[in-house]
C-alpha cells in the first residue's frame, strides 16, 4: 500500500500539481473566444470566453508568442516573466489562468488556474 501511495504521489508530481480542469473554466461560462473581442475585453467578459480558448485550442502545441498573439500581453504575473498569465475575474471571485513554458521545447506544457 506505501508503494501504491508513494506511486500516486510521484505521478501527480509528474503531472503537475494543478487540479486545472477544463469544466473548472466552464463554471465562468461559454461565450465563444474571439481573439480582438478578448483583447478588449474586461477581466469578466475574458473569463466567459476562456472555456472556449482553452476546448479549441491545444495550447502544448503552442509557444508564448502564440499566447500573446491571441490573448495580448499578459495581465498578472505566475512565477516567471516569460509564463503568460491573465486575470479573470467571475462571480466566484479572481482568478489567474497561467501558461508555464517548457524550457527546453520553448512550448506551453500546460495551463494553470487557480484562484488569485
Amino acid at each position: 500500500m506505501k508503494k501504491f501511495l508513494l506511486l500516486m504521489s510521484f505521478i501527480n508530481i509528474l503531472t503537475g500539481c494543478s487540479n486545472s480542469s477544463i469544466e473548472e473554466a466552464k463554471t465562468f461560462g461559454t461565450k465563444e473566444f474571439n481573439s480582438a473581442e478578448w483583447k478588449k475585453a474586461n477581466n469578466t467578459n475574458r473569463s466567459r470566453m476562456i472555456y472556449s480558448f482553452l476546448k479549441n485550442h491545444d495550447i502544448t502545441s503552442m509557444s508564448p508568442a502564440n499566447i500573446y498573439e491571441m490573448l495580448g500581453e499578459s495581465t498578472a504575473y505566475y512565477e516567471y516573466d516569460e509564463f503568460p498569465a491573465y486575470l479573470l475575474e467571475t462571480n466566484q471571485g479572481k482568478y489567474i489562468i497561467a501558461f508555464p513554458v517548457d524550457r527546453e521545447t520553448k512550448t506551453i506544457r500546460k495551463y494553470i488556474l487557480e484562484p488569485e
